[in-house]
């Protein structure tokens, strides 16, 4: 009777024709697990290895039979070699086409998967960094305008102080002097006002100088380098703005190409549409 052959499916390569011997071989060093495809004559397609009865399961132990001459020079024969398993591009026996494994649409792709793990990151680093470029970019406008408005309120409260100690003396002066008959007292006192004043502004004129070359001239060189310096950092802060609104875009494409719920799909594509309208219409 004539050994059936078998073939059986690597991977995605046909391989045989094998005797049944070679299979159990194969199976015995577990190169042919029980879901491989296999196929012999007489088979109608193709099925796995462990529905095929007798394959895998253990055959009863034969009984011990006497030991003869001839089994003993049997066994002191070498054992002959098994042929290596060779390709074989097309057998002579017609069989059916081993089938090809089928793409289950139901089950995500792990692209996707991948992708909708790092949409909601991608979506909220891209938003932290634009409300971060544009809250440093207000704070850097307020913080010139507060350093020019420093520099001329301390000249400002500079002026009220000396103000405030000439206004009760130019107060008396003119009193002195709107009398109609001043007495000799009253034009003592008119001079001594006079002098008073004369001291007074030239006090004034000495702090105000002294300011001028210390305290108020670092203020006043922060008031004049702090436009400049606002200009030269709102450069990368814009870079940073641009780069966060690419991020945070990039995140709302992910999130709209992968979630599984419509109505999330269409708010992130929405929200897409409405960035790109505001960068690109309102900013210009």
């Amino acid at each position: 009777m004539t050994e059936a052959i078998w073939y059986f499916a690597d991977g995605d390569e046909e391989r045989g024709p094998v005797t049944e011997a070679q299979i159990r071989a194969l199976i015995g060093t577990g190169n042919l697990k029980p879901d491989d495809l296999v196929w012999k004559e007489g088979m109608d397609d193709w099925a796995a290895a462990g529905e095929v009865p007798g394959l895998f399961e253990k055959e009863p132990p034969a009984p011990p039979v006497e030991s003869s001459a001839d089994d003993t020079e049997a066994e002191e024969k070498p054992a002959e070699e098994e042929e290596p398993v060779k390709k074989s591009k097309a057998p002579a026996v017609k069989r059916p086409r081993r089938p090809m494994p089928s793409l289950d649409v139901s089950k995500p792709i792990e692209v996707f998967e991948i992708a909708s793990f790092l949409g909601q990151p991608l979506f909220l680093a891209g938003l932290l960094l634009v409300l971060l470029s544009r809250g440093c970019d207000s704070l850097g406008d307020r913080h010139v305008a507060r350093v020019t408005a420093k520099s001329k309120v301390v000249e400002d409260q500079f002026q009220d102080r000396w103000d405030r100690e000439r206004a009760p003396i130019e107060s008396r002066r003119r009193e002195l002097a709107d009398k109609p008959n001043p007495t000799m007292e009253d034009r003592q006192d008119l001079t001594a006002l006079d002098e008073k004043l004369r001291e007074l502004d030239e006090d004034k004129q000495d702090e105000l100088e002294e300011l001028r070359r210390g305290e108020w001239q670092s203020r006043a060189s922060a008031a004049r380098d702090a436009a400049p310096n606002n200009d030269m950092w709102a450069y990368w802060r814009e870079g940073f703005f641009w780069f966060g609104t690419f991020v945070f875009s990039l995140g709302l494409m992910v999130v709209g190409f992968t979630e599984k719920r419509a109505e999330r799909r269409w708010m992130c594509l929405i929200i897409l549409a409405v960035v790109v309208y505001a960068l690109y219409t309102v900013r210009s």
